[in-house]
């Protein structure tokens, strides 16, 4: 019988809930109006919480939208952990390209 395979140290160590977080979506789901809607999953990778955000398109800038009301109502994430989306990777190149000296 192997050992099991230890958790990355961001998942075992005290933190705040949704410290860490894990960012995926689902859908297209179908409202009943007949429009296309996802939802935008911000899981905490420590203490499991979930929070749901519901968006009306897979634009970057709606995700970005939906990513700054998360952090509104539960904090600035430290880590967040994705799949390479299309969009995801969009709103990775939207902030990187910040210059985080003019914003402070």
């Amino acid at each position: 019988m192997t050992d099991p395979v230890s958790l990355p140290s961001d998942r075992i160590k005290d933190a705040a809930v949704f410290e860490v977080v894990s960012v995926n979506l689902a859908g297209p789901l179908y409202i009943k109006r007949g429009d296309k809607v996802w939802i935008v999953l911000y899981t905490c990778a420590i203490y499991r919480a979930m929070y749901l955000e519901l968006v009306s398109s897979l634009l970057t800038y709606v995700f970005l939208l939906s990513f700054r009301h998360f952090m509104a109502r539960r904090g600035r994430p430290r880590i967040i952990y994705s799949d390479h989306g299309t969009n995801l990777r969009g709103a990775y190149n939207e902030i990187v390209d910040i210059d985080w000296n003019e914003v402070s």
